[in-house]
């Protein structure tokens, strides 16, 4: 079978969730997909994010251009927002993307999409297509977006999942959601499929990178490896830390992630309330880094209003930190399979309560840690790449009848 995996809209200068899960799957499919050939899909801007896969025997790096056309790509980049929600979506498309399109066609049999991008400069090929959906946010949480933001998304979420022959949803939570908003979707073309860990290199000793040392951390601190948007919502965590410090506990807090949307009031409340002195905002750091930070913090501390899943979450529990999360329905459904604290997302008091029970338990952290151990297994990015094969066999072998093809001769 020849999968194309449709990276085009990997920016290669973000630095957050799309971009880990879409690496943690490809060094899935290079270690378990031996029977199966890979194209990646990728632009001049992005190549060099892929140079490791190029010695990999069943990848294949195919770099899609259109110079003929970069002058209206150009020019369809520079339009506001606002101009381009009027355009024909379908006749913007196919003017800008078609030739890409012949390309994926090509190449693949099945064509997995690892994001939902917009939908201009984006080929829909005629092949069976996998979309990865990561959150529909903008229906929970309007008021993180503008008017024409919110347009913007709702029509390039439309355009995929018209096109869609599966959605991925990372959750059973997110599965409903979906089935919710989309009326294309149901059941028979909603794949629940978990997100991943690198287990090995998580849970290996990091004990020569001295992250304590090089940034002047605290010995015990709290970590948060969380982009500053407001869902990510810092705010609540601020408040109980103030709470408990009010108290006479301080909890020293490490952070790291880009400043977005939120970052102008986590930092204005932090100066406001002089928690400077227990907050260590170390912005972004290398990868190395945030494993070697996982290893060291005495709890991970997750405060979401809103995920599919959370890869951090897995993260730590193969680093063997015990976690501190946001009661939300994806996290609900990981605490079924792996030990945390939980507390209202938006209740700081109930927070403020559970770290400080939590900071003078070690032996329920360490209980918590061991079975975290066992129950992360599950989740290797390993298995994760298995369960995207098996759905693209079917996907296959049912296009393949339909056709009066058997897929076994191709």
């Amino acid at each position: 079978m020849r999968v194309g995996i449709n990276c085009l809209g990997i920016d290669p200068s973000y630095r957050g969730g799309i971009n880990a899960f879409t690496f943690g799957l490809l060094d899935g499919f290079a270690r378990v997909g031996d029977s199966h050939e890979f194209a990646i899909f990728m632009t001049p801007r992005n190549t060099a994010l892929f140079g490791e896969y190029e010695g990999v025997s069943n990848f294949q790096l195919v770099e899609i251009d259109d110079p003929d056309r970069r002058w209206l790509h150009a020019i369809h980049r520079r339009l506001p927002l606002r101009v381009k929600s009027r355009l024909l979506m379908h006749a913007t498309t196919s003017a800008l993307g078609s030739r890409h399109e012949d390309v994926l066609t090509r190449y693949a049999d099945v064509v997995y999409v690892p994001y939902v991008p917009p939908p201009v400069l984006f080929p829909f090929p005629d092949v069976p297509t996998v979309y990865s959906i990561h959150d529909i946010q903008q229906i929970r949480y309007p008021e993180f977006f503008t008017a024409e933001e919110i347009v913007s998304r709702e029509r390039a979420f439309e355009r995929c999942v018209e096109h869609a022959t599966v959605v991925q949803a990372s959750s059973r939570y997110m599965a409903h959601e979906f089935q919710d908003h989309f009326p294309k979707l149901d059941e028979s073309n909603v794949e629940v499929i978990p997100e991943g860990v690198d287990i090995d290199r998580f849970s290996a000793s990091e004990r020569d990178n001295d992250v304590i040392a090089r940034y002047k951390l605290p010995k015990s601190f709290l970590f948060t490896p969380a982009q500053l948007w407001h869902h990510k919502n810092h705010i609540t965590i601020l408040k109980a830390l103030k709470r408990l410090s009010e108290q006479g506990l301080v909890l020293p807090w490490v952070l790291t992630g880009a400043e977005y949307s939120s970052a102008r009031d986590v930092f204005d409340f932090i100066e406001a309330n002089a928690l400077d002195t227990q907050v260590f905002y170390l912005g972004v750091v290398p990868f190395e880094d945030v494993i070697a930070l996982h290893q060291r913090a005495r709890y991970l501390l997750i405060a979401s209003l809103y995920e599919s899943s959370s890869m951090p979450l897995l993260e730590a529990a193969a680093a063997g930190t015990p976690i501190i999360a946001s009661r939300i329905p994806p996290h609900e459904e990981m605490a079924e399979n792996l030990e945390m604290r939980l507390f209202a997302p938006t209740d700081d008091a109930e927070l403020a309560g559970v770290l400080e029970d939590a900071w003078a338990d070690e032996q329920a952290s360490k209980a918590q840690v061991d079975s975290n151990r066992i129950g992360v297994q599950q989740y290797s990015w390993d298995n994760a790449a298995r369960m995207y094969l098996e759905l693209f066999e079917r996907l296959r072998a049912r296009e393949s009848v339909s056709a009066g093809v058997n897929p076994d001769d191709d």
